[in-house]
């Protein structure tokens, strides 16, 4: 059984993922926006693709029956929910991990990872159908294409174009909204979207080539490369930050909303939870 204490310790936790939960549930994109930092990756794909990208990661591709948290990892300032999604039959069908941090004075969502709890987010791991916006084979359409800028414009469907799954689509537009945060609307879009075209890749290890972005953008060879390092120079602590999402600081000691330890890969125990589950269809 949980303490009194921990009760008021993961009882935020569990609310702010409630309020998540009801927002996609009712195709609310403001509530569901409120629940995420305002730098996190997810924050950057909800205003190109809307409740989608929130609903993908969490796994409602696979048209799960149920959906509601099964279990809970808190440590110092971070905190680890697990979500099921589960057919009629009450087998896994997708799992979601919700990430949060705590700024001080409440809980916000850092970031959706399409895996368990206790395993590294990688392509690999990630259940059918919901990988298949993972390894680039099913796009998201962008829900408000003109309210994007030149150089985001390019940048996202050269993205797309080349096959790249969502979470990286993601990561590059974020990047050029940091790096150019205090810029004015660039004239050389292209140049700069190459640019950091090559270095979504180059984070994602794909050994990419300059001269093919440059064909594809347009510009020369010279400008995409000069463009990337300027973005690497001035970036190159986040970027490597996200180049390895993996490491990042998380809890350890999962256990269900009881309180009760779970196995590892969120096991098949999964019995009297006390997990909040919300029914679809």
């Amino acid at each position: 059984m949980s303490t009194p204490e921990e009760e008021a310790l993961v009882g935020p936790i569990v609310d702010t993922v409630t309020s998540l939960l009801e927002g996609v549930l009712h195709d609310d994109a403001e509530a569901v926006a409120q629940q995420f930092a305002p730098d996190s990756l997810k924050r950057v794909g909800l205003s190109l693709f809307g409740l989608d990208a929130i609903g993908i990661p969490m796994g409602l591709a696979a048209k799960p029956h149920q959906l509601g948290l099964a279990a809970v990892e808190v440590g110092d300032g971070v905190a680890v929910v697990e979500l099921r999604g589960r057919d009629a039959d009450e087998q896994d069908v997708s799992v979601c991990s919700v990430i949060l941090g705590n700024n001080g004075t409440d809980w916000r969502i850092e970031d959706l990872w399409p895996v368990p709890a206790d395993c590294d987010f990688t392509v690999e791991s990630v259940l059918e159908p919901t990988v298949l916006f993972y390894n680039g084979q099913l796009q998201l359409e962008l829900m408000n294409p003109e309210r994007l800028g030149a150089v985001e414009t390019q940048l996202v469907a050269g993205l797309q174009a080349n096959g790249l799954g969502l979470h990286l689509l993601e990561q590059g537009v974020r990047i050029w909204r940091i790096f150019s945060e205090d810029m004015e609307e660039p004239v050389d879009a292209a140049a700069w979207a190459a640019g950091v075209h090559l270095a979504v890749l180059a984070l994602d290890d794909a050994g990419p080539d300059p001269n093919t972005l440059a064909e594809h953008y347009g510009v020369p060879v010279d400008t995409v490369v000069s463009s990337f390092m300027e973005i690497a120079g001035r970036l190159g602590f986040e970027m490597q930050d996200d180049a390895q999402p993996a490491e990042a600081p998380r809890p350890s000691g999962l256990v269900d909303l009881s309180g009760k330890p779970i196995p590892p890969s969120g096991g098949t125990d999964q019995g009297g939870s006390g997990g909040i589950v919300l029914p679809r269809g």
